[in-house]
């Protein structure tokens, strides 16, 4: 039987596995990523800027990519009547409007995770990371 568990009999009597975690026992890194195509992110972020008064310019998101090596913020590229347009937007606004997102749409995210942004080919990826010593924000 692994460390992290034990027996315990309880009230009953009967045996039942209790978790140490409880108990200051390490947990099992939980590591989720949730992939938004390109209409959900659109759908997130016009909810996002639009709230701000500061809607992004129409058309269809073609892809995501990090504007330099700090990855500080995304280049957009948007592409309406066959012309591409780059829009900057701040991680911390893609990342509110993913979050945002998520809980419009009932997709469950853990509340102490650790979350962060990613990139998968084309497409924007929320980072969830739970169960660590680092979870709930160190790095």
């Amino acid at each position: 039987m692994p460390s992290d568990f034990s027996w315990d009999h309880g009230d009953s009597g009967r045996p039942r596995l209790i978790s140490l975690a409880a108990f200051g026992a390490a947990m099992p890194i939980e590591f989720r990523q949730i992939t938004f195509t390109s209409h959900e992110l659109r759908a997130a972020l016009d909810d996002f800027f639009l709230r701000r008064n500061s809607p992004l310019p129409s058309g269809a998101i073609l892809g995501v990519r990090w504007d330099g090596s700090e990855h500080e913020h995304l280049i957009i590229e948007i592409c309406a009547a066959q012309q591409s347009e780059h829009v900057t937007v701040a991680n911390r606004d893609a990342g509110a409007a993913l979050l945002r997102y998520c809980f419009l749409n009932k997709i469950p995210l853990p509340r102490a995770s650790r979350k962060s942004l990613g990139i998968s080919g084309k497409n924007l990826v929320l980072e969830l990371r739970s169960g660590s010593p680092n979870a709930e924000g160190g790095g």
